[in-house]
């Protein structure tokens, strides 16, 4: 994955960049061993969609998919862990890719909203 960084060295010095790493935390190690201290940093999303692009999420898909969330959530099982026990149902292809997905940008530290702007093209 891409990481746009924002990062201040020792003189006080701002340098913007992008690097690639596998995730956040990655970026933020890579930043303190070359001196820099990171000020802001962003996954980068892509600009070239390709003929696989995710597509829209049908009606029963999403209905199917925000009551089984909804009912984890109202069992108070924290968002994280929800969305763990949902990649484990047999949802279809697309949508278990994308909930997986959103796992995995919760555990990366991107926020819920955040997360479900990255598959804006399947909401």
């Amino acid at each position: 994955m891409k990481y746009s960084y924002r990062a201040a060295d020792v003189t006080g010095a701002i340098q913007s960049g992008v690097t690639e790493a596998n995730s956040r935390e990655e970026v933020i190690l890579n930043l303190k061993n070359q001196g820099k201290f990171p000020l802001e940093i962003k996954q980068q999303q892509l600009q070239i969609r390709s003929q696989f692009a995710q597509k829209k999420l049908s009606l029963p898909e999403l209905l199917n998919f925000t009551r089984q969330l909804a009912g984890l959530l109202s069992a108070e099982i924290p968002l994280e862990k929800a969305l763990g026990i949902l990649t484990k149902l047999n949802f279809t292809g697309n949508l278990s890719r994308i909930i997986k997905k959103l796992e995995r940008s919760l555990q990366e530290g991107i926020s819920f909203t955040g997360a479900l702007e990255q598959h804006s093209d399947s909401f």
